[in-house]
């Protein structure tokens, strides 16, 4: 079993791997869970991608890799030094990773959307973290903390050295022209080496590989 699960592991980084070089981007932040809908080139219209890396302590801050035809992406790390909002630039008791934001509060990041109403979108998060409990993930359409959408967690990889790496999904209703998505410690302090976000927007009903992508996760984690 458990040598089943690492086979699993290398195929989906091998396919990550894969579609970066196809694309001629340099991708730093770990990609082992593509979105289901993701297309080469990436970030072509309907589709958005952005994702984070964290080598400096700039915040706000815009993505390192930023493919929104609708856009540039904000991130925003709140909190100060007595909330323990502190940049590492690398975290005490693990050397193989820089460049971590450790936080209490919130990460929230402002991401265009197309400015077309449509009747929805869909939401991919991919977070690469450390902490004693996965982070919550909302999506707040227009900003609207009172109509957020909870993110589903599909995937979460222990990738080792107390580092986990997971997906989320959410679908939001109607599609709005902007969010924010706000990445919440569960009660802990949350460590984040990188940041992936990846949408698309204008499909007229949910993506068929998207809800075939996701059964496929969901089972895996049910396995595990």
């Amino acid at each position: 079993m458990e040598r089943g699960k690492r086979m699993e592991k290398h195929f989906l980084i091998a396919c990550a791997v894969a579609v970066m070089f196809s694309s001629g981007i340099v991708f730093a932040a770990l990609d082992y869970v593509p979105a289901p809908w993701r297309t080469d080139p990436i970030g072509q219209p309907p589709t958005t991608y952005q994702s984070w890396d964290f080598t400096t302590d700039a915040n706000p801050t815009a993505p390192d890799v930023d493919l929104n035809p609708y856009g540039t992406a904000e991130l925003t790390v709140t909190g100060d030094f007595f909330s323990n909002t502190v940049w590492y630039e690398t975290l005490p008791g693990y050397p193989n990773h820089q460049g971590i934001w450790g936080y209490e509060e919130d990460i929230q990041v402002l991401l265009p959307n197309n400015p077309v109403q449509n009747p929805y979108k869909e939401v991919w998060v991919q977070i690469t973290y450390t902490a004693s409990n996965a982070p919550n993930i909302y999506v707040l359409p227009e900003g609207n903390e009172l109509e957020y959408v909870f993110m589903d967690l599909v995937d979460n990889q222990d990738i080792g050295d107390g580092w986990f790496h997971a997906a989320y999904y959410a679908i939001v209703e109607p599609n709005p022209t902007f969010e924010l998505n706000v990445i919440r410690p569960a009660d802990c302090t949350l460590y984040v080496d990188d940041l992936i976000i990846e949408t698309v927007c204008d499909v007229p009903e949910p993506a068929t590989l998207a809800i075939l992508g996701l059964g496929a996760l969901l089972m895996r984690t049910k396995r595990s």
